[in-house]
């Protein structure tokens, strides 16, 4: 399963690594794209490819680990609402626009978004950790 999961995931990047080439060069070739600093054009496919990522990472280590201990099933769900619940949110900080004659959007990350992506990475560094004892 591990070797199937690292080849979807190899030709998946591939795929994101060639829309992001396609979409820089997009923006490059239309001068009424303007970009400020803090926005990233994106194609529609990149978008739709990048989840994927996750999927097959997550579901591959979730996989694994359900074989191993199922009673592991409701962290995993527990986590997936909190995840979504953080991917809503993050989602509404996020500003959107529509490139449709590209098939792409324009997305402006804001501080509210970034603050949420922290908050992540702290709950992630805090999470239980093994108490070494005397």
């Amino acid at each position: 399963m591990e070797n199937i999961s690292l080849i979807i995931l190899l030709v998946i990047l591939v795929l994101i690594v060639r829309e992001g080439r396609a979409g820089n060069q997009i923006v490059r070739a239309d001068p009424n794209i303007e970009l400020q600093p803090s926005e990233r054009f994106r194609t529609l496919r990149m978008q739709l490819l990048e989840p994927l990522v996750a999927v097959v990472v997550v579901g591959s280590l979730l996989v694994t680990d359900l074989e191993r201990a199922p009673g592991h099933a409701v962290a995993a769900l527990v986590g997936a609402v909190a995840g979504y619940v953080f991917g809503a949110y993050r989602a509404r900080a996020t500003y959107v626009a529509a490139v449709p004659a590209h098939q792409g959007v324009i997305l402006r990350y804001g501080i509210a978004s970034f603050l949420t992506l922290g908050l992540l990475l702290v709950i992630n560094r805090g999470r239980g950790r093994p108490v070494a004892r005397p």
